[in-house]
């Protein structure tokens, strides 16, 4: 979260792999499961993994890069992917049994709203603490004597070359 929003490294980490797997469906569809798993068998095999958590959540794994194969497995519920061509969008909402989406989409639905209403709140006050240090910064700058501070980083810098 910054002063501007919410970044989403997500899109430019993962856009060199020649291989995207994005996996979507609803909260509790197995998406963080399958990463984990992946990532494990990968380290079982001797493949380096990558990790990537949700900036808002560290515990929640968002993304792993498998760097040996130029893949990426991705946590899609909820980010806002530019899809490629090469790209395979994996539903896991297949595999869920009597999952009664209307009923939990209403419950998600409300705490989504909820979020997104924190997020702003957040935003806001980011941007609040961003135009305070700007203020700060022109209160130092227009009390510091640059002159004094160039002698002193020269004469730093030849304290230190000399030795």
């Amino acid at each position: 979260m910054t002063a501007e929003g919410y970044v989403d490294y997500v899109e430019a980490i993962s856009s060199d792999c020649r291989q995207r797997f994005i996996l979507t469906g609803p909260a509790g569809s197995g998406k963080s499961t399958i990463l984990v798993e992946i990532a494990r068998k990968a380290r079982q095999q001797g493949d380096s993994v990558e990790y990537y958590h949700c900036g808002l959540e560290y515990e929640s794994l968002i993304l792993i890069i498998l760097p040996a194969y130029s893949a990426a497995v991705i946590d899609g519920g909820g980010l806002q992917l530019n899809l490629k061509p090469w790209d395979k969008v994996i539903n896991t909402e297949t595999v869920l049994d009597n999952f009664d989406i209307l009923k939990d989409i209403q419950g998600y639905s409300l705490a989504e709203h909820k979020y997104k209403e924190s997020l702003c709140r957040a935003q806001e006050k980011l941007a609040e603490a961003n135009r305070e240090l700007k203020a700060l910064k022109r209160l130092y700058a227009s009390k510091m004597d640059f002159e004094a501070l160039d002698r002193r980083r020269i004469a730093l810098l030849q304290e230190l070359t000399r030795g």
